[in-house]
C-alpha cells in the first residue's frame, strides 16, 4: 500500500507543474547586527560588533505547489531553502523543509522528503521565538542533550564529537555541553500523519538508515511518534525521537555500536484571552548507554500582543544534566 501511495505521488506531482492552480512563493529574511563580549574566555576576538543573520527567526525561501486531485485527494510538494548570512544552509540548495505529499481526506497525508520533525513542532508550540536563541532551540542553546539532528541524520561533527550532532556540543565522555542538541528536520524522511479527529491527530516518521560500517555515518536510521491535539484554545504537541546507532560505528563518532538515544518533548499553549497566550513545555533525553546523555528540560513562556503589529514575547528554559558532571544550564529570553 505504501509503494502504491508513494507512486501515485510521484506521478502527480510529475503532472503537477502543467495544471497547478496554486502555486506560491514564501519567505522570510532575518538580518541584524549583535555585539558580545567574551573577553573573560580568553578568546582571540574578545569584543565584536558584527552584521548576523538568523537572529529572531529563520531566513528562507520557499516554493509551495498544491493540486485538488478531486475526490478528496491533493498533492502538494514544497522546496524550501533555509539561509544563513546570505548563503544556502550547510551548501545545500533545499536544507530547508522539502518535501512530497500527498493527502487523501478523512484518512491523512503521507509525506516523503527533508521534513520537519513533530519534535520541532513540539517546541514551537511551547514558546513564541521559533529556533531563535530566545527559544531554547536554537544552534546556541539547545534544551536536548548529546545527539541531535539538523539535515542528514548521522552526519558527523568534529567539533561536536557525536553522530549526528550539531557544532557546540562535546563527547559522551564529557557529558552535556552548555550548548545541548535540537531535533530539527532529516533528510528520507518517510511521514505518515493522519487526518484530524475531533480536534487529535498523530503522526509516525522513519528516516532511512546507513549500514555502511565504514562510514561515522553507520546507523539504523531513527523513528519519531506523535500526538497532537488543537482546540478550545489549546494546542498540544507531544512527540518522542529515537535514534538507533548500527552494529559498527567508528571511534570518534560519540556513539558506541547498537546504542539508542531516545528525545522526549511536550509542548503546549493556551489562548487565556484574545492577547495573551501561555506556554511551556518539559522534555527528556535518555541514552541506552549509561553516563553519556540523560537529562531533563522544561521552559514556561508567555506571548502578549500589545497592538495587532507589536507582541511581547518571553521565554525561561532549564535544563538538568543528570551525569556525574552535572551541567546543569538555563536561558531567559525576552523579545
Amino acid at each position: 500500500m505504501k509503494k502504491h501511495l508513494i507512486a501515485a505521488a510521484v506521478a502527480a506531482a510529475v503532472a503537477a507543474p502543467a495544471m497547478a492552480q496554486n502555486v506560491t512563493l514564501s519567505g522570510n529574511i532575518d538580518m541584524g547586527v549583535q555585539s558580545y563580549d567574551s573577553s573573560s574566555a580568553g578568546g582571540a576576538n574578545d569584543k565584536q560588533f558584527t552584521g548576523v543573520a538568523n537572529g529572531m527567526s529563520t531566513s528562507t525561501i520557499a516554493i509551495n505547489v498544491n493540486e485538488d486531485l478531486g475526490g478528496g485527494m491533493s498533492v502538494a510538494f514544497q522546496l524550501g531553502n533555509d539561509l544563513a548570512a546570505g548563503a544556502n544552509q550547510g551548501g545545500l540548495t533545499a536544507a530547508g523543509q522539502s518535501f512530497l505529499a500527498l493527502t487523501q481526506k478523512g484518512i491523512g497525508t503521507i509525506r516523503l522528503g527533508n521534513i520537519n520533525t513533530q519534535t520541532l513542532a513540539a517546541s514551537g508550540v511551547s514558546q513564541p521565538f521559533a529556533t531563535a536563541i530566545g527559544s531554547g532551540f536554537s544552534g546556541n542553546f539547545g534544551r536536548q542533550s548529546y545527539l541531535g539532528v539538523n539535515g542528514t541524520v548521522g552526519a558527523a561533527s568534529a567539533t561536536a564529537g557525536a553522530v549526528g550532532t550539531e557544532a557546540g556540543q562535546v563527547s559522551a565522555a564529557n557529558g552535556t555541553s552548555m550548548s545541548g542538541a535540537r531535533v530539527v528536520r532529516a533528510n528520507n524522511t518517510l511521514s505518515l500523519e493522519t487526518d484530524v479527529f475531533n480536534g487529535f491527530s498523530a503522526v509516525y516518521s522513519m528516516i532511512s538508515k546507513n549500514s555502511d560500517p565504514t562510514e561515522v555515518t553507520a546507523n539504523n536510521g531513527a523513528e519519531e511518534i506523535a500526538v497532537k491535539y488543537s482546540g478550545m484554545g489549546l494546542n498540544v504537541v507531544a512527540a518522542q525521537y529515537k535514534f538507533l546507532a548500527g552494529a559498527s560505528v567508528l571511534a570518534g563518532g560519540g556513539l558506541v555500536a547498537n546504542e539508542e538515544v531516545k528525545h522526549t518533548l511536550v509542548g503546549a499553549n493556551y489562548a487565556l484571552t484574545s492577547n495573551l497566550t501561555l506556554m511551556g513545555g518539559w522534555g527528556n533525553t535518555k541514552s541506552s548507554r549509561a553516563a553519556t546523555a540523560d537529562s531533563s528540560n522544561r521552559n514556561i513562556a508567555i506571548q502578549y500582543a500589545m497592538t495587532p503589529a507589536v507582541a511581547l514575547l518571553a521565554n525561561h528554559v532549564r535544563v538538568d544534566d543528570q551525569l556525574v558532571g552535572n551541567r546543569d544550564r538555563a536561558l531567559t529570553g525576552l523579545g
